[in-house]
This record gives C-alpha cells, structure tokens and sequence, in this order.
C-alpha cells in the first residue's frame, strides 16, 4: 500500500518525520473525495490551511507527483556555496517564478497565503518566511528575535486581506491565476474558491464566479486578450459565459485592465500605503513580487495589456442570480455613497470620518479613499462562493448592429492577434467595437457581414486627457473626432440557445450612435 503513494508524498512524510513533527496534510489524501458537499466546504478552507500550517512544502521543479522531493538525505546531495543574498534572492524569485509549479492554476492559493515554505528545486532547497530567505548555497547569518519581528523585503510573506473590498489587489490575483494551467476544467472554480473565501471577509456579497458582487457592473467588463485556442459549444462550458473564468475553460489569457473603472474609490495604489498595525508592518501581498518575475517571462509571449486608466463606469441595470428560493439581488453597491458624500456637510456612513477632501474609516484608519464604500460590517454578512447559478437577470435595452468585415488576407492575418471587431450601423456608420472570446466567431465576423444583437450592460466615459483614452481599441477610429469626452454604452454580443443568452463578446458603442437607433427593453437572462 505504502509504495503506491506517489514519492513526492513519500519523501514529505519523511521530511516531517525528520524535524519532529507529526502530522502532514496532503490535499489528495485528506480531502474527502466521494462526498461533494464535504469536499467543497474543505477546498473553500484552503487558505485558512495554508496560513496555519507550520510550514508548506513546495516541489518548484516537479511536473507530476512521481518524481519526489530533491534535497533530502538519501535522494539528493545538498550544495553549499558563499553566495551575496541579493543574488540568491534573485535567483530564487526566479526559480519559483519560472517553475512548473508556478504555472499550475491550484497552487496560487500557496504562494498566496503560506506563511512559511520550503522551497524544494531542482539543484538546492530554499526557505522563505516572513523575516528572511535561506538558501543551501549561502551562510546563515545570525538569528535574533530582532531579525525576526522585521522583514527581508516589501512582499512579507503571509496574506492578510484588508478589512476592506480591494479590487485592485482581487485584479491582480484573477489575473495571476488566469495565466496558470489546470488538467480539468471542472477545477476551474474549485482551485480558486481557497482566495475568494478567504476575501469574502473584505468583499460584501462575496463573489459570483469569481466576480466580486459588491463591484459587479465593473467585474462584467473583463475581456479576452486574443482569440481562443478552442471553443465550447454554447451552453456546454463549465463556467457560464459571463465569468472571466471561461478564459480557463478556452485556454486564452484573460484582460482584466477594464476593472480600472473600479479603482476611483482608492487614494492611491493599494500597494502604496503602508500602515502601521499591532507596531508591525503590513505590506502588499507576496505573490506580487513573483508576479514580476512571471511578468518578465509571459511578457516575451506576448505585450502585456495596458491598464485602462481614466475609464468611468456608470450603472444602469439591475442584476439578479437565480436561485432555488427565487432571484437575488446582487447588491453591486460599492460606490453607493460616492455622490451623498460630496457635500462637506452630508452625513457619511457609520464609522467614516474626513480627513479634508478624503475619508478613512475605523477598521483601517491608515488607509485614505476618495469616498466612502461599502464594507463588510459583521460576520454574519459573509457570503462564501458557492457557484451554484449560471444564470443572471437583468432588464435591459437592446439593439443590433452590423460588423465590418475585411478583406481576406488581412482577415487570416487577424486570426492571430486580438479579437477585435469595428461595428458599425444600418447607414454604414462606425458606431464601436467588439472583442470576441472564440476563433469560431472571430473568423465569421471578420468575413461576413452579419446582424449582431448587442444588449447593454453599463454606460461609461473616458476624457481624451486620460491615460488610458489611446489603450482603448477604437482609438484610431475616434482620433477624428478630437473629442474632449468619449461616452459610450458598454454591451455584450449574445447568441441564445433555448431562451437564455450566452455571451459571445463584449465591446462599447457611442452613446450617440446607440441611442439613434431603434431599441427595445428586453428581459436578460444571461448564462
């Protein structure tokens, strides 16, 4: 029985035995995997696992689980040489970074919320917490409590979600784990229910498929950064059409630069300020400082999107989950008193106080926002994702419009680079664009005229000042308008299949150019 366990395990247990403690957990050993509900509950609490653990047992170099750990007695001699700290710490961001664990979709939530690991490579073991990095091929320096209560660089290890929903940071996590692979489509949701149970604590509402509820209207607006390797049939996906985890299921790289838009409540990055809490430091989350050196590696694949600085997202619609009981409301609420609050004599929302033309509240006084926003205020408002719908609800308008199709070869050309379609109107007029998920659909819109149903999501604008204004895909096609304000609907190109609609693409319209044309009020269900 013992030999069949994969030698990875085998050499942990060993590992364990070795410094004296007793227990391990193994996912693949203590998970219960025959019962469903029990399985959730315990993939949902791998962050709380993680965070506790004394230490995490990292195989960097290992692409499956037969090929055991290296470094330990009796499997690997260990190296030492004198090496400067600053090199070994680079070459350990690099190994972890450019690892074939770091590319696997189920281990972000342990780079993630970790707060200690043994990194094993291929040719040394390294360790990392919150105070220092040890390597085999370095002398240890001396160690004392004082050493240990700092820190070794800004990226301290071991997560800690703020007390408040901070969607850049939940960007940066979504767009990290979007770039990793998974064997089964069906992992898609349950390898990163780990991060988004454990910011669900920050995040009102919780999340839908990985769209953070209190930020919906922001979160629809993600898109594809190049048309996809393969494509589900519609309806048959393992994630619904208007989740940014399809990409996963498509195998394409996910866009999430639209979620700027979100970002206007912030006084500065999230990774800016640095608060003093309990008189020690926190800091921004590790994974970031892996992220760049994984950055450094995708970015030779491929130019990295720009994020769309300066985009204002309006809401228009109402959005709903079914649900068993009846249809949700999805609260979309974080910029709920961003108007009421203007005033210096309006009355603000509990706990919040000004501080001249910004605002803190209590459960983080350290930290400035332009406004007030929605926060989790007891434990009882936690909502834990679960999943469980594919369809939303909304009431809507929708009209259609043409796209512009291009000549052959520099349609065959198109295939290869971004999905992006011009629209244009009944009198031939450019009205948009489009950004399609699936080769299938790109390649049709690209050589055939045809009758593309859009509904609207959201409105928006962008001033032709802002950063992000000559990001935008239909920059070339406005620079002739020398305009001050851009203002536009943003929509989604559905197909329906048995009464419900499944997103096809997303893209935006001039205001003007939408509201000329004729229209209807429809009800959305969107799946």
């Amino acid at each position: 029985m013992w030999e069949e366990v994969p030698a990875t395990i085998q050499h942990a247990v060993e590992l364990v035995r070795l410094i004296g403690e007793e227990y391990i957990w193994v996912d693949r050993l203590c998970i219960v995997q025959d019962d469903h509900e029990t399985k959730q509950e315990q993939i949902s609490q791998m962050a709380f696992i993680y965070g506790n653990a004394y230490f995490t047992v990292v195989a960097t170099a290992a692409y499956n689980a037969e090929e055991g750990l290296k470094g330990i007695k009796n499997v690997s001699p260990s190296m030492y040489e004198n090496v400067w700290p600053e090199r070994a710490n680079m070459d350990h961001y690099g190994l972890v970074a450019w690892s074939p664990w770091n590319e696997r979709g189920w281990t972000l939530q342990e780079l993630v919320f970790s707060s200690r690991s043994l990194f094993f490579h291929k040719n040394e073991l390294t360790w990392e917490c919150h105070c220092a990095i040890w390597h085999e091929r370095m002398q240890l320096a001396d160690i004392n409590e004082t050493n240990c209560l700092g820190t070794h660089n800004p990226n301290a290890r071991g997560f800690r979600y703020s007390p408040w929903p901070d969607l850049q940071e939940f960007h940066q996590l979504a767009t990290s784990y979007s770039r990793r692979q998974l064997s089964f489509s069906s992992d898609i949701l349950p390898a990163f229910a780990g991060i988004t149970t454990a910011l669900a604590h920050s995040f009102p509402g919780g999340f839908l498929f990985g769209l953070p509820e209190v930020a919906f209207d922001v979160a629809l607006l993600w898109r594809s950064s190049g048309p996809a390797s393969r494509s589900s049939k519609i309806g048959e996906a393992s994630v619904p059409s208007w989740s940014w985890m399809v990409c996963l299921d498509q195998k394409i790289s996910v866009d999430l630069s639209p979620w700027a838009s979100g970002f206007s409540y912030l006084a500065g990055s999230s990774s800016e300020q640095v608060s003093e809490e309990d008189g020690r430091r926190t800091y921004a989350p590790l994974h970031v400082a892996y992220q760049q050196e994984w950055n450094s590696r995708w970015n030779r694949k491929r130019p990295p999107a720009g994020v769309l600085d300066g985009l204002v997202t309006q809401p228009i619609c109402s959005w709903y989950v079914k649900e068993e009981t009846g249809d949700r409301l999805i609260s979309n609420d974080l910029d709920v008193f961003k108007d009421s609050c203007r005033n210096n004599d309006s009355e603000l929302p509990p706990g919040w106080e000004r501080d001249g033309d910004l605002f803190y509240h209590s459960v983080d006084p350290h930290r400035r926002f332009k406004y007030p926003i929605t926060l989790v205020t007891n434990e009882e408002e936690i909502s834990i994702e679960k999943g469980s719908s594919f369809v939303i609800k909304a009431r809507t308008e929708r009209a259609f419009f043409y796209n512009i199709p291009e000549p052959y070869g520099q349609a065959v050309d198109r295939l290869e680079g971004e999905a992006v379609v011009n629209l244009c109107n009944s009198e031939q007029v450019w009205a948009g664009c489009l950004r399609v998920q699936t080769r299938t659909v790109l390649w049709r819109l690209l050589t055939k005229k045809i009758k593309c149903e859009l509904v609207v999501i959201s409105k928006g604008y962008i001033d032709s000042s802002a950063d992000g204004w000559s990001r935008l895909d239909e920059h070339d096609a406005l620079k002739s308008r020398e305009l001050e304000k851009y203002e536009f609907y943003n929509v989604l190109f559905v197909e329906w299949k048995e009464g419900v609609a499944y997103r096809q693409g997303i893209g935006r319209v001039d205001k003007s150019g939408w509201e000329a044309e004729s229209r209807d009020m429809i009800d959305l269900l969107l799946a």
